[in-house]
């Protein structure tokens, strides 16, 4: 890990946030903010007060009509250095803190139980500049698996563009590959941990302006794609969407579709899946046939895919 050089403007509105409510009090029991957020202070997105209202409201840090470019909303993840397995008097704390800021509603559990979101209040609004449709949630992660230094933990991320972690002083400790991979708008996979790793690839390439998968990607998805064909090295799918409240952690045929037109997967990953994403097809009905639609039958997908990259080469 490395120290980012910040722009001084950047400096400035990131400190003028650190001393809003809550986030100074979150830092004061030794929490830090990581990931997405930091990553985009990083790069560089976060020059004005509108880019990140627009981040964490979903329209691009860039967004120059929101009507009409809505994206991904972005959040803040906060972390606490309290390594695994422990707990500590920051505990309460913490509840309390983000109490504090929805007095007439308690933080609300995430959909994966592990995190608190609230949402940032008055204080930080103004901080980081009020916007008539700013709703951001501060994501406060309390499970002990996700605690630990800044380095311990931006290592446990899935994807190396987010590993940047804000310092109290304002600076950025991030990896020494985050500046390079960016500028080519690539997308490195570090890890593979995460059963929803497909669709998180995808939603960087379409909602967090990058285009590609890098290369040393490659082992990752490979042992991800190994997994979720045989079904092994992860909570059964059942399992998961009880625990994630019905959201399907399965990569869709859609997503396979949009991952292979982005070349993040490519034919030697398809032939993993085939047998695996089946579609019963249809014709739409028209007035021609009575509006009754014809079953066209049973299509592998991974191998319509296939034959589409042949007859494109």
């Amino acid at each position: 890990m490395a120290i980012v050089k910040l722009p001084q403007r950047v400096s400035d509105i990131i400190m003028r946030m650190l001393e809003a409510t809550p986030f100074k009090q979150l830092y004061d029991i030794n929490g830090y903010i990581a990931g997405g957020f930091a990553r985009q202070c990083a790069i560089g997105n976060m020059e004005t007060k509108d880019n990140i209202a627009n981040y964490l409201n979903g329209y691009g840090v860039e967004c120059s009509n929101p009507r009409f470019e809505r994206r991904a909303p972005g959040d803040i993840d906060v972390f606490f250095p309290r390594a695994a397995g422990q707990s500590g008097p920051e505990d309460g704390a913490i509840k309390q803190i983000l109490r504090c800021q929805t007095p007439f509603m308690e933080p609300r559990v995430s959909i994966t139980g592990l995190c608190l979101n609230v949402g940032v209040g008055e204080a930080a609004c103004d901080a980081i500049g009020r916007h008539s449709f700013i709703y951001s949630q501060i994501q406060c992660v309390i499970n002990n698996s996700l605690r630990g230094t800044p380095t311990e933990v931006m290592n446990g991320f899935d994807f190396v563009n987010c590993r940047a972690a804000i310092m109290r002083d304002g600076s950025i400790l991030a990896d020494e590959r985050l500046l390079d991979i960016e500028s080519n708008k690539q997308l490195l996979v570090g890890r593979m941990n995460s059963p929803m790793l497909m669709k998180r690839i995808l939603k960087y390439i379409e909602y967090r302006d990058l285009k590609t998968v890098h290369e040393d990607s490659r082992p990752a998805i490979i042992e991800w794609l190994t997994r979720h064909v045989t079904e092994s090295g992860f909570d059964s799918p059942e399992k998961l969407e009880k625990l994630l409240s019905g959201h399907n952690t399965r990569m869709s045929t859609h997503t396979l579709r949009r991952l292979v037109h982005y070349d993040a997967l490519n034919a030697h990953d398809l032939v993993m899946l085939i047998g695996k994403h089946i579609e019963n097809r249809y014709t739409k009905g028209s007035r021609f046939n009575n509006y009754q639609s014809v079953n066209l039958g049973i299509v592998d997908v991974a191998l319509e895919e296939i034959a589409g990259m042949k007859s494109n080469s």
